[in-house]
Protein backbone atom coordinates (compact mmCIF):
# COMPACT_ATOMS: atom_id res chain seq x y z
CA UNK A 1 0.00 0.00 0.00
CA UNK A 2 1.39 3.40 -0.97
CA UNK A 3 1.65 6.31 1.42
CA UNK A 4 -1.22 8.80 1.50
CA UNK A 5 -0.22 12.45 1.08
CA UNK A 6 -2.41 15.50 1.54
CA UNK A 7 -1.30 18.58 -0.42
CA UNK A 8 -2.86 21.92 0.55
CA UNK A 9 -2.01 24.83 -1.73
CA UNK A 10 -4.03 27.82 -2.94
CA UNK A 11 -2.09 28.25 -6.19
CA UNK A 12 -3.76 25.88 -8.71
CA UNK A 13 -0.65 25.41 -10.85
CA UNK A 14 1.50 24.44 -7.86
CA UNK A 15 -1.25 22.16 -6.53
CA UNK A 16 -1.62 20.33 -9.86
CA UNK A 17 2.16 20.04 -10.30
CA UNK A 18 2.64 18.51 -6.86
CA UNK A 19 -0.32 16.17 -7.38
CA UNK A 20 1.07 14.99 -10.72
CA UNK A 21 4.64 14.49 -9.49
CA UNK A 22 3.66 12.67 -6.31
CA UNK A 23 1.13 10.43 -8.08
CA UNK A 24 3.75 9.62 -10.71
CA UNK A 25 5.97 8.34 -7.87
CA UNK A 26 3.15 6.07 -6.69
CA UNK A 27 1.71 8.03 -3.79
CA UNK A 28 -2.02 8.35 -3.12
CA UNK A 29 -2.54 12.11 -3.31
CA UNK A 30 -5.44 14.11 -1.89
CA UNK A 31 -5.55 17.83 -2.58
CA UNK A 32 -7.13 20.82 -0.88
CA UNK A 33 -7.23 24.29 -2.46
CA UNK A 34 -7.67 26.09 0.87
CA UNK A 35 -7.08 25.72 4.59
CA UNK A 36 -10.65 24.92 5.63
CA UNK A 37 -10.81 21.92 3.33
CA UNK A 38 -7.32 20.79 4.39
CA UNK A 39 -8.36 20.99 8.05
CA UNK A 40 -11.48 18.92 7.33
CA UNK A 41 -9.46 16.28 5.45
CA UNK A 42 -6.82 16.12 8.19
CA UNK A 43 -9.50 15.35 10.76
CA UNK A 44 -11.57 13.06 8.54
CA UNK A 45 -8.82 10.77 7.26
CA UNK A 46 -5.36 11.68 8.56
CA UNK A 47 -2.75 11.15 5.83
CA UNK A 48 0.72 9.69 6.27
CA UNK A 49 2.14 13.08 5.28
CA UNK A 50 0.64 16.53 4.81
CA UNK A 51 2.27 19.24 2.72
CA UNK A 52 0.61 22.45 3.84
CA UNK A 53 0.94 25.98 2.56
CA UNK A 54 0.20 27.36 6.01
CA UNK A 55 -0.54 31.04 6.51
CA UNK A 56 1.48 32.25 9.49
CA UNK A 57 -1.60 34.07 10.77
CA UNK A 58 -3.73 30.92 10.74
CA UNK A 59 -4.91 30.00 14.22
CA UNK A 60 -6.57 26.67 13.44
CA UNK A 61 -3.41 25.01 12.11
CA UNK A 62 -1.21 26.62 14.75
CA UNK A 63 -2.67 24.51 17.52
CA UNK A 64 -0.18 22.82 19.84
CA UNK A 65 -1.88 19.40 19.52
CA UNK A 66 -0.98 19.11 15.82
CA UNK A 67 2.68 18.32 15.14
CA UNK A 68 3.92 20.63 12.38
CA UNK A 69 7.33 20.66 10.83
CA UNK A 70 8.09 23.85 8.95
CA UNK A 71 10.65 24.68 6.33
CA UNK A 72 11.80 28.28 6.40
CA UNK A 73 10.64 30.44 3.56
CA UNK A 74 13.27 31.55 1.08
CA UNK A 75 11.55 34.92 0.70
Amino acid sequence: MSARILVAEDDPSILLSLQFLLAKEGYQVTTAPHGEQAWHLLLQAPPDLALLDVDRKSTRLNSSHIPLSRMPSSA
